[in-house]
């Protein structure tokens, strides 16, 4: 589990051709990479995915077809720069939200805009994961804890401050490049529990997925 808080900006070193898979390798700071392990989980542009190799200032991890199909890990070159987060340990404080590493599709940026010190940032997303989307709700944006300024059918609108901006790679971002999306895991949870009715309510109550859409709420 992740917290949507980039803690890193690596560079990718070296990408292998592996069946249908891909070895990426992703250099690093020394101080990122001491307490490194085989096995761990990082997430990578908010993909979760599991350290291979550790060398003095870089990890390789592998990346499945699967992966590659639906993130835009599959679009990295070499000298590209990442996100990188090291997976929640027990104890630390969660001052984004809880984020899985679970990409659900990609995004793509159709407007940046400058608004005073900060930027507004415009991704049109899948249809298929807009009802999970609310405003001034959590959405991971390549990995990153942001909050739902506005969303207008499939395009939502982002407000980031300067130092989200400088800290990411969203610097480096331009109109037609694409993002990884992952949508609260609490709103999903509450729209498959109305929509399979496992909520039984009262014949008098009046909420279902209808009043929540209506209200704001999906």
């Amino acid at each position: 589990m992740f917290t949507g808080i980039i803690q890193e900006l690596g560079v990718v070193t070296n990408i292998t051709q592996k069946n249908e898979g891909k070895f990426i390798e992703i250099e690093v700071s020394y101080d990122f990479i001491k307490n490194v392990k085989i096995g761990d989980s990082i997430a990578i542009d908010g993909v979760c995915q599991t350290v291979t190799k550790i060398y003095n200032n870089s990890f390789t991890v592998f990346t499945s077809k699967q992966t590659l199909e639906i993130t835009t890990l599959s679009l990295l070159r070499i000298k590209d720069i990442v996100n990188l987060e090291k997976a929640l340990k027990l104890g630390e404080g969660l001052d984004g939200h809880i984020v899985y590493g679970h990409v659900e599709c990609m995004g793509k940026i159709e407007g940046l805009i400058k608004q005073g010190e900060g930027y507004l940032l415009k991704i049109n997303i899948d249809d298929s994961v807009k009802h999970y989307i609310i405003k001034k709700g959590s959405i991971a944006v390549d990995g990153i804890s942001l909050t739902v300024y506005d969303i207008n059918d499939t395009i939502i609108t982002i407000s980031i401050i300067p130092e989200t901006y400088n800290r990411t790679k969203l610097k480096n971002k331009k109109i037609g490049d694409f993002v990884n999306i992952e949508t609260d895991i609490i709103g999903k949870y509450i729209f498959n529990f109305l929509k399979n009715g496992i909520f039984k309510y009262e014949e008098k109550s009046r909420i279902d997925l209808s009043f929540l859409e209506k209200n704001g709420f999906l």
